[in-house]
């Protein structure tokens, strides 16, 4: 089945009532999973990569996001989520 064929399919079990979830089920009923892609993992906020950002952070309170990239190897966009996201802390102006 093609793109637009799965595209009208989802179109009209909506237009039926039917919620996402339900047509996702349906569809991998009949089609099966998807096969794995290739491309980066996301691996980025893992408990390692937490508890790291974590300890780094209580060494020194006043370090920045770009430079906790830098210790850890971790994109920033990623440490900017685990200390938003998981840590639940604040940027403060200095």
């Amino acid at each position: 089945m093609d793109k637009i064929n799965i595209r009208y399919y989802i179109l009209t079990r909506f237009k039926l009532g039917c919620t996402a979830k339900q047509i996702h089920v349906e569809l991998c009923d009949a089609w099966g999973e998807d096969d794995p892609r290739v491309g980066r993992p996301v691996t980025g906020v893992t408990d390692e990569n937490i508890e790291t950002v974590r300890m780094l952070i209580e060494e020194n309170p006043h370090i920045s996001i770009r430079y906790l990239a830098f210790e850890t190897g971790v994109p920033y966009g990623t440490i900017n989520s685990i200390t938003h996201d998981e840590l639940k802390l604040k940027t403060l102006c200095a």
